[in-house]
């Protein structure tokens, strides 16, 4: 819901990319406090490249996703796979 959301805010230009980068970024969050570690990684795979933050993506899957969430998070086979592929 809060793609769809972010979308039409993006859309109708009622906020700034530093905005919406907030929300993409409490979206995260809210998804990794849910223990849905691959759909965080699935946003911020998403999400809109920043000049100002180029490796932006790849600092936060592996730093802050990767090696904070994935000691728990691996236990199943079918994510394993999923962090190797990554």
């Amino acid at each position: 819901m809060i793609w769809h959301q972010r979308a039409v805010l993006e859309a109708v230009g009622t906020f700034s990319s530093d905005d919406l980068h907030v929300l993409d970024m409490g979206f995260v969050s809210r998804l990794l406090s849910l223990g849905q570690c691959h759909w965080a990684i699935y946003v911020v795979l998403h999400m809109p490249h920043r000049n100002d933050y180029p490796y932006l993506q790849a600092t936060v899957i592996i730093k802050e996703i990767l090696f904070q969430y994935c000691e728990t998070w691996s236990a199943h086979e079918n994510q394993q796979q999923f962090i190797e592929n990554l």
